[in-house]
């Protein structure tokens, strides 16, 4: 583990605050210099980086064969990427049915990602912490992010979409919020060996502005969670049982 996924585990938020090179025609944007942010609610840490997805929310359009298509944006702390990517919402998630332009950071002034730690510990798979805060929170109206690590080792924070907390003291479960992503967020070492496979060298990574346009599958970020740390992701493949699972309300 580093420091990034420690926070991750601690339920620290990041959002990447933004100043576009608006004299870089890459960026192909004609405005007076400005500064802008994205929350990233979706967030995976591979022991070494931090991938933020942002939510899809943040544009939509028509494709020109008439079909609706999402979009939004991957940023990377600890390394100098970003991607955005389309959605197409009629493909399946066996479907190549994501286009994404990973791009070089190189087109920022500025990129700095800011972590918030704003939420509070509810439930610790492996602490002291009993169901009474769990129904607090509930009854509070309060919001929730649940963290855990998944089959493969990966540190993931997902929004909740549903909690279930039931009266006869048996395990809660709950439903993360479900957006399709690119399945590089599924995966998220594949990153970067798609740029090991175009540059060879990380040190020209690091030092170029680049767009590579590719094509790839479809990632659901539905998983269904239980108190016991019983885990099924929604791919198929059988429930597994993690080590690490906290809940926090905000």
């Amino acid at each position: 583990m580093n420091i990034n996924d420690d926070r991750l585990m601690d339920g620290y938020q990041l959002t990447v605050v933004l100043e576009p090179d608006t004299s870089n025609p890459s960026l192909a944007i004609k405005m007076s210099p400005y500064l802008e942010n994205y929350p990233m609610p979706f967030l995976c840490g591979d022991g070494t980086r931090v991938i933020g997805a942002t939510c899809q929310s943040c544009r939509s359009r028509e494709s020109s064969n008439g079909q609706n298509v999402t979009t939004g944006f991957f940023y990377v702390e600890g390394f100098p990427i970003y991607m955005n990517y389309s959605i197409n919402t009629a493909m399946s998630n066996n479907d190549t049915g994501s286009s994404v332009m990973l791009n070089g950071i190189e087109g920022y002034k500025r990129a700095d990602y800011i972590y918030d730690k704003k939420m509070s510990l509810i439930w610790d798979l492996n602490g002291n912490v009993s169901l009474d805060s769990v129904r607090s929170s509930l009854n509070a109206g309060l919001r929730h992010q649940v963290v855990f690590k998944d089959r493969y080792g990966y540190i993931r924070s997902y929004p909740v979409d549903l909690f279930f907390a039931f009266h006869d003291d048996s395990p809660f479960h709950i439903l993360t919020q479900a957006i399709v992503l690119p399945s590089l967020f599924f995966d998220p070492l594949r990153i970067f060996q798609l740029l090991i496979e175009k540059f060879q060298d990380t040190d020209v990574i690091r030092k170029q502005n680049f767009a590579i346009n590719f094509k790839t599958n479809q990632y659901n970020t539905f998983h269904k969670i239980f108190a016991t740390g019983t885990v099924s992701d929604g791919t198929g493949d059988a429930d597994y049982k993690t080590d690490f699972l906290r809940v926090f309300a905000y």
